[in-house]
């Protein structure tokens, strides 16, 4: 294979990898925001819980057994919780991002290579296969950025929803725990 062909067919491998590249981030974008939503779903749900548990009554148990600290930790909870919930759709939020070149424009060029070609040339060939690769990359490169802020805000939102849950959920089996023992027969309201 004469050298010139073997630098168009590296050049066109390496077109053919960054289009996958370009797709696979694409797929993990799109994980992430599925991600980013059900993270939402489970903050909401704990977020409505423990709007749900702040009763009069759960409020003045929660203070009697564990005075204003347990108070202190379900509004860090709702906190969290309401954080995570922005935070998932801080993820989710549609950007503007570098795109791939357009078909058309490829089209174009390809397009004008060969109205002036009257021969075969490997360098106009190669030069027009980096064009096309040169935006492939940009797209990547921004792609994986993206992807790699997603998931970062993602792992905070996770964080603080699981933090919130076990804080929350260790309150109220305190209470319930400690209702109990309180009321052995009638613990129940």
């Amino acid at each position: 294979m004469p050298i010139s062909e073997s630098r168009l067919k590296l050049l066109t491998d390496a077109l053919a990898s960054t289009v996958e590249s370009y797709k696979e981030h694409a797929r993990i974008a799109t994980l992430l925001d599925n991600k980013a939503q059900n993270t939402g779903a489970f903050a909401g749900v704990f977020l409505a819980a423990a709007f749900a548990f702040s009763r009069k009554e759960n409020i003045a148990d929660v203070v009697g057994f564990t005075g204003y600290v347990g108070v202190s930790l379900l509004l860090f909870c709702g906190t969290l919780f309401l954080v995570s919930l922005a935070l998932g759709l801080w993820v989710m939020w549609v950007r503007t991002s570098k795109m791939p070149p357009e078909p058309r424009s490829i089209y174009e060029a390809v397009d004008v290579i060969l109205d002036r070609a009257e021969e075969d040339d490997p360098d106009r060939r190669e030069n027009h296969l980096r064009d096309q690769l040169r935006p492939w990359l940009e797209a990547v490169d921004d792609q994986k950025a993206r992807n790699r802020r997603k998931g970062t805000l993602l792992l905070l939102a996770q964080t603080g929803v699981l933090a919130g849950m076990i804080v929350v959920l260790v309150i109220v089996g305190l209470v319930v725990v400690h209702a109990h023992s309180v009321h052995p027969q009638g613990w129940t309201r």
